[in-house]
C-alpha cells in the first residue's frame, strides 16, 4: 500500500510537471508569434508611417532654483530671455570687481615689498657693481679656496666642508656690504 501510494503521488507530481511545461512552452511560441507580428510590415509594398510627437510652442520659461537668506529652498518660473540678460550682467559685474579686486592686491602688494626692501635698496647697487666687477669672481674663488683649505685641514671639525665653505662665503659677502 505504501509503493501503490508513492506511484501515485510520483504520477501527480510527473502530469502536474507535464501541464507546466507544455503550458510554458505554448506561451513562449504564442509570444513569438505576436512579436513576429508586429514586426512585420502592414502595406503590401513594405512602407511605413512615422509619427513625431513634439511641443509646436516652445516654452520661453525656465525653472530656477535657489536658496533665499533665511536659508529656504525656492524654485520659480523665470523667462527664458530675462535669465540670459541676467546672467550675462552678472558676470560682466563679477569681471569688473575681479580686475579691480586684482589691481587693489597688486598695488598693495607693491607698496609692502617697497617698504620690506627699502632698508637694503641703497645698499643693493653697492653690492650688484662689487659683485658683478671682473676682479670680484677671482676674489670670492679666492676666499672659497682659502676657507676649503682652512677647513679641511682642521681635523676637529663636525660641520659638512660644503656647509663650513658656504657660510664663510656669506660671512664675507656679509662684510663687504
Amino acid at each position: 500500500s505504501s509503493s501503490r501510494g508513492m506511484r501515485l503521488r510520483t504520477g501527480v507530481a510527473l502530469g502536474a510537471g507535464s501541464v507546466l511545461l507544455l503550458s510554458w512552452t505554448m506561451r513562449t511560441y504564442y509570444d513569438k508569434l505576436h512579436v513576429q507580428d508586429l514586426q512585420a510590415t502592414v502595406h503590401a509594398d513594405a512602407s511605413a508611417a512615422a509619427i513625431s510627437a513634439q511641443k509646436q510652442v516652445k516654452s520661453q520659461l525656465v525653472v530656477v532654483g535657489y536658496t533665499d537668506p533665511g536659508g529656504q529652498k525656492t524654485q520659480m518660473l523665470v523667462d527664458h530671455a530675462q535669465l540670459d540678460a541676467t546672467i550675462q550682467s552678472r558676470a560682466k559685474l563679477l569681471a569688473a570687481a575681479e580686475q579691480e579686486i586684482r589691481s587693489a592686491i597688486s598695488k598693495r602688494l607693491a607698496e609692502e615689498l617697497d617698504a620690506c626692501f627699502e632698508p637694503m635698496r641703497s645698499r643693493a647697487g653697492k653690492l650688484a657693481d662689487w659683485y658683478f666687477a671682473y676682479r670680484t669672481g677671482f676674489k670670492l674663488m679666492r676666499e672659497a679656496a682659502m676657507s676649503a683649505a682652512r677647513h679641511s685641514a682642521d681635523l676637529s671639525r663636525t660641520v659638512p666642508l660644503q656647509k663650513a665653505v658656504a657660510g664663510d662665503m656669506d660671512s664675507y659677502v656679509m662684510q663687504k656690504y
